[in-house]
């Protein structure tokens, strides 16, 4: 994977079918626009379906699990997590300096040492609560 890359695999399944099916930045401009939002799903996806309009016949196909059923449009919040931490790791590459990063984007020097040092050990970093706050003794 590119620098650069959405790691899609990180991603909960359902944004990962948005991604896949409709390119990174269509499916972060829809997302944003209509996370959350219920959408019924046609069993016969035209182009003139509310779904369809908005989302496509292709990503209406991709939930064809869905079809006949009302479908909640997911989160955004981890794809932005995703390229946040891409961002990071590329200001870090470039000279930021780790306090210069906290400031920046509100993170502890913790969450910022675990981020840039992911990539660098071969793994990259997991969104949401997947890692382990440490300890520290008082």
């Amino acid at each position: 994977m590119a620098e650069h890359e959405l790691d899609v695999s990180l991603l909960p399944h359902g944004l990962r079918l948005f991604v896949v099916t409709m390119g990174l930045d269509d499916a972060v401009k829809a997302l944003s626009e209509e996370q959350g939002n219920l959408f019924f799903i046609p069993d016969k996806p035209t182009p003139n379906h509310e779904f369809c309009k908005r989302f496509s016949v292709d990503m209406a196909r991709a939930l064809s699990n869905h079809a006949g059923s009302t479908y909640q449009i997911p989160k955004l919040d981890k794809i932005l997590i995703q390229l946040r931490n891409i961002k990071i790791r590329q200001e870090f590459k470039q000279g930021a300096s780790v306090q210069d990063l906290v400031r920046r984007y509100k993170l502890t020097r913790q969450m910022i040492n675990i981020i840039v040092t992911s990539e660098a050990n071969g793994a990259p970093i997991l969104v949401g609560d997947a890692h382990k706050q440490m300890e520290l003794k008082l």
